[in-house]
């Protein structure tokens, strides 16, 4: 976030201010972590300042162990004016680090929300990436040292080899998901598919969009996914999902919101025959793995509605008090000059 006098004044002016962002509120362990941190959040501190209503939405919460990152994280939580976390460990967090109860809502990640777009069922994708069913998706994503990197592919491909040597499917489709320039995923799904070095393995790094993705795992037996959001995908359209828990606990909070904890496994150093195990029950009764993720699917979705619906009635109680607040004692600020007349000292800052 690079401030100007123009986004700082529509910081101020906006009715309200919601941050958006999974993977915020978590443990930092360096300075720069901590930098980044505060600089990400820095727009909410700004709006908070300056007595304009803040909703952190759809975050995953701690866990903390450096002691810096939780009074920072803490501090901006106990200071929004409502916090609606993605799990039930990142609310436990969140009341941990003193956030009150009546500002507190849990709900599923915001994802499942897409399933009204709809992911219809499509043969027609499959047969033109030239995937031949039955096939399963596999996400890709690595983080950590070149050692843990390597690890994990090495494991994976591996467990993928059985897969295919076992007919659980009859073909693997390597999805990259994210091909951003900064920590896309096709230079480790170029790695897997090397290793795997098979003609029934497909690279597949279509600029897709969201619901053509969905449409793509619709069609799939399951999903082996390293980036939590093709596996949210792969739920919304109604495929199984094995995820691979990166990047803290965000993915075993997600799935254990889901009662779909048994398909989460460790990363970067995981059993390979945990992993097998855990794909061949999902293959051998793919139907009922369907219904349970459907079922999981649709239950996410619901609640996630409702928490858009309370959102909604927190926010317009909120504005409601803020603005019999602001007839009572209109702000003096300018945000040209960034002073503030000292006579009329706006209340909404006396918390600060």
């Amino acid at each position: 976030f690079c401030p100007s006098n123009g986004a700082l004044r529509r910081l101020v002016e906006a009715d309200l201010v919601i941050s958006k962002g999974g993977f915020i509120f978590v443990d930092r362990r360096h300075f720069g972590g901590l930098m980044s941190f505060w600089l990400t959040v820095f727009p909410v501190v700004f709006a908070i300042r300056h007595g304009t209503p803040t909703v952190i939405y759809g975050a995953t919460i701690g866990p903390f162990e450096n002691r810096a990152s939780r009074c920072l994280g803490g501090w901006v939580l106990r200071h929004v004016s409502f916090v609606m976390p993605r799990d039930p460990r990142s609310a436990h967090a969140a009341r941990q680090l003193g956030v009150p109860p009546e500002r507190l809502y849990e709900m599923p990640d915001c994802a499942f929300s897409l399933a009204h777009l709809g992911a219809k069922r499509s043969v027609g994708l499959p047969a033109q990436l030239g995937l031949k069913s039955p096939f399963a998706a596999v996400t890709v994503r690595c983080i950590g040292t070149r050692v843990e990197r390597d690890a994990f592919l090495d494991r994976l491909a591996q467990t993928l080899r059985q897969v295919l040597d076992r007919r659980l499917v009859h073909h693997l489709a390597l999805v990259v998901q994210y091909s951003g320039v900064r920590a896309g995923d096709l230079r480790a799904t170029n790695e897997l598919a090397v290793r795997l070095d098979d003609r029934r393995v497909t690279l597949v790094s279509n600029d897709f969009s969201p619901q053509e993705l969905m449409v793509l795992y619709s069609s799939a037996k399951f999903i082996v996914a390293s980036r939590l959001h093709s596996a949210i995908f792969a739920l919304v359209a109604g495929t199984p999902a094995v995820a691979f828990s990166i990047d803290g606990k965000k993915t075993e909070g997600v799935f254990d919101s889901l009662g779909l904890s048994d398909w989460v496994l460790p990363y970067p150093y995981f059993d390979e025959s945990v992993a097998l195990e855990t794909i061949s029950l999902i293959a051998s009764d793919s139907g009922s793995a369907r219904r349970v993720t459907y079922a999981s699917a649709r239950r996410a979705r619901n609640e996630v509605t409702k928490a858009n619906e309370a959102l909604r009635a927190k926010v317009e109680n909120i504005l409601n008090a803020r603005g019999a607040e602001q007839c009572a004692r209109p702000a003096n600020f300018n945000i040209e000059s960034g002073t503030r007349a000292s006579a009329t000292r706006d209340s909404r800052t006396s918390r600060f």
